[in-house]
C-alpha cells in the first residue's frame, strides 16, 4: 500500500538569535490531512518555528519540505504556490479598506487578474460571485460594507481565517487564532475551524487547550525551543513533563 507524502516535514530545525536558540533540532512530520497543535508555556518557540515554517525567517539548521518539496530557502510567496497558508496573532489585514474588498482582492490574487492594477474591483462577474458566497457562508455578508477597523476583534479573526482559506491552501497555520476573544468568540472560531475541510492539513498555535483538545488529533508540547512530548491529547496530558511544566493547571481536562 503507498504510503502519502507527508503535508510538512521537518528535519532538525534550529532557529538562533546569537547565543539565544529560539528553536533546537526541532523535527516533526504532519501527514495529509491531520490536524497538529503545537503548545508551550510562553517563550517555548512555537512563534519563531511557524515564522521559520512559513519562510518569514530563514532556519540556522535544518530542512523544510512541503509536500515532499524542499523549501527550506525558499520564500514565502513560493511556499505559499505549493499549498501553503497562514493566519498570525495579530490579524494581518486591509484594515482601512472594507470587508468586501478584503475579499476580492484576496481573490484576485489568485487569478491573472491581479497584475491589472487599475481594473476597477468589481469588474470580474466570477470574482464578485465567489466573494458574495464566500460573505454569505462565513456570517459575513451583513458586514460587507464595514471598514475592517469598524469590526470586532473575533469578526476580524473570521475574515483572516476566510481569506487563508480561499487561497484553497493544502496546509493552513493558524497562529493563535482566538488569541484576544471572548469566549462566544472562541467558541464560534473553534466551530470555523472545525468545520474546514479535512483534507487540509492544519498546525496551529493555541494556548487555550479546551479548543486545542477539542480540534486537533496530534499535539507537540515545545520547551525551551525544544520538542518536549509529541502524541495524542490524551497520552500528552497525562505526560508527567508536560504537566510539570504546566504545573497542572492548563491541561487539566
Amino acid at each position: 500500500m503507498a504510503v502519502s507524502t507527508p503535508a510538512l516535514s521537518l528535519e532538525r530545525i534550529s532557529k538562533h538569535f546569537g547565543a539565544l536558540k529560539a528553536v533546537e533540532q526541532v523535527s516533526m512530520q504532519i501527514q495529509q490531512g491531520e490536524r497538529r497543535a503545537v503548545i508551550g508555556p510562553n517563550g517555548a518557540g512555537k512563534t519563531t518555528l511557524f515564522h521559520v515554517v512559513s519562510g518569514v525567517l530563514p532556519p540556522t539548521a535544518g530542512a523544510i519540505h512541503v509536500f515532499g518539496n524542499d523549501v527550506t530557502r525558499l520564500p514565502t510567496h513560493r511556499r505559499i504556490r505549493l499549498g501553503m497558508a497562514r493566519t498570525f496573532q495579530i490579524t494581518n489585514l486591509f484594515r482601512r479598506l472594507t470587508v468586501e474588498h478584503n475579499v476580492y482582492l484576496a481573490l484576485q490574487g489568485l487569478t491573472p487578474t491581479k497584475w491589472q492594477m487599475f481594473r476597477p474591483q468589481g469588474s470580474v462577474k466570477e470574482l464578485v460571485q465567489q466573494a458574495d458566497r464566500l460573505l454569505e457562508e462565513w456570517n459575513l455578508e451583513d458586514r460587507r460594507h464595514a471598514l475592517v477597523t469598524e469590526l470586532s476583534y473575533g469578526e476580524q479573526r473570521a475574515l483572516e481565517i476566510m481569506l487563508a482559506v480561499c487561497q484553497k491552501p493544502k496546509l493552513l497555520l493558524l497562529d493563535e487564532p482566538t488569541a484576544g476573544l471572548s469566549p462566544a468568540e472562541t467558541a464560534t472560531a473553534a466551530e470555523t475551524i472545525r468545520r474546514l475541510p479535512r483534507d487540509i492539513s492544519m498546525l496551529l498555535i493555541e494556548h487555550d487547550m479546551d479548543v486545542v483538545f477539542d480540534l486537533c488529533d496530534t499535539m507537540t508540547v515545545m520547551h525551551l525551543g525544544e520538542v518536549l512530548a509529541t502524541g495524542d491529547p490524551a497520552s500528552v496530558r497525562g505526560n508527567p513533563q508536560v504537566q510539570e511544566i504546566y504545573l497542572g493547571e492548563a491541561i487539566e481536562a
